[in-house]
């Protein structure tokens, strides 16, 4: 796609009253281990990640913190912490493309442990110029292990973290009727229009005119043209995907319709 808009893999990218930034979308893209590569740039051995709901692992991760100047609202629990270790030391050397991968269990509920590393979970961030571009993982589908995620969240959300999960019974109950093997993924379609169309604000690239008067909108330049129309076509292929997705489910639940969808 980038090649395809700008004829090259390599773009600038100038926000207003900014510096002129260069990002190389040449594959393949960067890839980061989060537990090694934190414990490299921090020169210290931290908690086993099957550990890093323990008080002792918590006060080892606050330390690190303080001693860092590493700030972190309370309520100063291993996810919040370790999230704000990962901005600090990681996310921010994230210019060109990059994964970060292997995330620990405590802060990826819903996503499946990992098959050979115990207390990671099979999921990675894209991140383009220091913003997430997307989030993946193997779905967890192990209702049992599901439920133990869930009231460690329940914890955390009682101590004050807001952005923690809640028990959600229905949602366990669904996944012991069955969940084959799943991924997902979540893409800010919006956030690859701002990079690839040099806008500085998200709402220029919003589908359809956002804050700008009507009167204004049809005056626009070519650029901000050119803009919507990239916004335009990443929408409609997201909802066309979403749309596939949806057909396909149904053809399997209902089987009137599937015989349809077969001979159609």
């Amino acid at each position: 796609m980038v090649r395809s808009i700008h004829g090259t893999c390599i773009i600038e990218y100038k926000p207003k009253g900014g510096p002129t930034e260069t990002i190389n979308f040449t594959p393949p893209f960067r890839r980061l281990k989060i537990f090694p590569e934190l414990e490299k740039r921090l020169k210290v051995k931290l908690p086993h990640p099957r550990t890093l709901d323990t008080p002792e692992a918590v006060e080892m991760l606050d330390k690190i913190c303080v001693d860092n100047q590493v700030d972190c609202p309370t309520p100063r629990t291993a996810p919040r912490l370790l999230d704000k270790l990962i901005g600090h030391f990681l996310e921010k050397e994230c210019i060109n493309p990059t994964f970060l991968i292997e995330h620990p269990q405590v802060m990826s509920p819903l996503a499946k442990y990992h098959r050979s590393d115990e207390g990671l979970t099979e999921r990675f961030e894209l991140f383009v110029r220091k913003m997430e571009i997307c989030n993946a993982y193997t779905e967890l589908n192990d209702p049992i292990e599901q439920q133990k995620r869930f009231s460690q969240q329940a914890k955390d959300r009682g101590a004050g973290d807001e952005e923690a999960q809640m028990v959600d019974a229905d949602f366990i109950m669904a996944l012991k009727y069955g969940l084959p093997p799943t991924g997902g993924c979540g893409m800010g379609i919006d956030r690859i229009a701002m990079l690839l169309t040099n806008s500085d604000s998200i709402k220029e690239v919003l589908l359809g005119p956002g804050p700008i008067l009507v009167k204004e909108f049809w005056t626009v330049s070519f650029v901000a043209n050119r803009r919507f129309n990239l916004s335009l076509k990443c929408f409609l292929y997201h909802w066309s995907l979403i749309f596939v997705s949806l057909i396909t489910f149904t053809s399997y639940v209902y089987k009137p319709f599937a015989n349809w969808f077969e001979k159609s």
